[in-house]
């Protein structure tokens, strides 16, 4: 038995919020990772236990449609405009909606990856 606490839409997966019922063990949830996909009608979900900085569990669930995240959003973010870095580099956003960003100066052994053809040395240029 578990109760739903929070619901959160990313861009990519659903987050499902849970408190498990007093003794229910965290391993019981994790093993039902193939019952609960099924349940949802995709081929996996994953099970983040627990979600980290809260008491819950997360069950992620891929969106049957993807949003789109535009790189302009993410520039154009107070996090990004007003953060302390040396070189920023926008990623993406994270579940709840806030940007990814990091500072290229930390990263020295970023690896850039990609099929023939696909900009990887524009990107680097």
């Amino acid at each position: 038995n578990a109760k739903v606490v929070g619901v959160i839409q990313g861009p990519t997966v659903t987050r499902y919020e849970i408190h498990p019922a007093p003794g229910v063990k965290i391993s019981k949830i994790t093993n039902l990772s193939n019952d609960i996909a099924l349940s949802f009608a995709v081929a996996s979900v994953r099970i983040e236990a627990p979600i980290p900085g809260k008491k819950a569990v997360g069950i992620e669930v891929p969106n049957r449609k993807r949003i789109n995240v535009y790189l302009k959003e993410i520039l154009q973010s107070s996090e990004f405009q007003n953060g302390k870095y040396k070189l920023p580099i926008a990623l993406g956003i994270d579940i709840g909606g806030k940007p990814i960003i990091a500072d290229l100066a930390e990263l020295p052994h970023l690896l850039i990856a990609g099929a023939t053809g696909s900009g990887k040395s524009v990107c680097i240029n």
